[in-house]
């Protein structure tokens, strides 16, 4: 008596989650939900037992009212949120069942955007590896020859033209004076870069201190210190890494686009799925390995291909040189006008 009451009961629940059932059955509803609930015992919530029970009328048979197989159809593929009955659908007994993980049109943009982004990854990587392998090699002891190698290192041209400035201005050759103009006093240079400055102010009527010293950054002989580092192996050339450091910049920040777009992408899915149940894994997790492994690969990458200094250069300069007593740090060069002081002694009091 009490299991005909809670089999009552489930049908007076199941005709208000699916009310077209008792449209559908008409009379013959409630006795036959009866004859239903008596060997199947509700086990996942009461709109599945309403397709279960749906489904169960079809393999029996159907309905006896006029179309009310075909409107049972609908009703598994309406208000249950599934697909209408036919070959591979669970309602149908002839046809094989679905896969649960079946390959839709989102499962297949996520694959194809993670082995895009995993083979561009892959790429990049060994791009960048094979392009410092590349680089000439600078010996055992690799280290600057003078101080505007070491200027260079430091500062670019504009740290060696501002060196050959300060020599200049140093033993009275040149005056800087009012909102940063030069005078020449003694037109005398002791080396290619200190003439390539002397060169541009006689060039420069207004003698503007930017003025000169962006047109000496690009003279030949500021220019030939940084291709000889270059060619020993302690700087990068601009265009050396120049496309690697754009691949690496436009996949790292693609990458991190992906995420909030994924994030609306997972939202629009599961606002167009129909059934409240088994529900498809988020759109924005299938895309985490993409999103990870791009984003950090393409800005490690582009941060690296971004350094124009070698490890080669920076290695002597933080300590690291071979187990050697140390050099003096005091300028290597001769007493033939490479210091201030030996150029004064030479030329004598003025």
């Amino acid at each position: 008596m009490q299991s005909r009451s809670l089999a009552a009961k489930r049908a007076d629940v199941v005709a208000k989650v699916a009310p077209e059932l008792p449209e559908i059955l008409g009379d013959g509803y409630r006795a036959a939900f009866l004859a239903y609930a008596g060997g199947r015992p509700m086990s996942g919530g009461y709109r599945r037992d309403a397709l279960d029970f749906a489904e169960h009328v079809l393999i029996a048979g159907g309905p006896r009212r006029s179309g009310g197989a075909a409107r049972a159809d609908v009703l598994v593929a309406g208000p249950l949120g599934f697909p209408p009955a036919g070959p591979g659908h669970p309602a149908d007994p002839c046809g094989a069942r679905r896969p649960r993980g079946e390959v839709n049109a989102v499962n297949a943009l996520a694959l194809v955007l993670n082995i895009a982004a995993l083979v561009s990854a892959v790429l990049l990587i060994t791009t960048a590896v094979s392009a410092g392998s590349r680089r000439p090699s600078a010996g055992p002891f690799p280290g600057v020859h003078d101080l505007y190698e070491a200027a260079f290192l430091n500062g670019g041209p504009a740290r060696v033209v501002d060196t050959a400035l300060t020599a200049l201005y140093a033993d009275g050759r040149v005056l800087i004076g009012g909102p940063g103009i030069i005078s020449v006093q003694r037109p005398q240079a002791s080396d290619p870069v200190e003439r390539a400055v002397l060169h541009e102010l006689s060039a420069a009527p207004s003698g503007a201190l930017h003025v000169i010293r962006e047109a000496a950054m690009r003279h030949p002989a500021v220019q030939e210190i940084g291709d000889g580092l270059a060619q020993r192996g302690l700087l990068v050339p601009p265009a050396a890494n120049r496309g690697v450091w754009r691949w690496g910049l436009v996949q790292g920040v693609s990458c991190l686009v992906a995420f909030p777009v994924s994030i609306v992408l997972t939202v629009l899915q599961y606002a167009t799925h129909g059934a409240s149940f088994d529900l498809p894994a988020p759109f924005v997790v299938k895309m985490l390995p993409a999103i990870v492994v791009g984003g950090i690969s393409g800005l490690v990458v582009a941060s690296v291909a971004a350094r124009r200094i070698t490890g080669r250069a920076a290695g002597p300069r933080r300590g690291s040189g071979p187990p050697t007593p140390r050099r003096p740090t005091r300028p290597t060069w001769s007493p033939c006008g490479g210091c201030a002081r030996c150029r004064t002694r030479r030329s004598g009091p003025s």
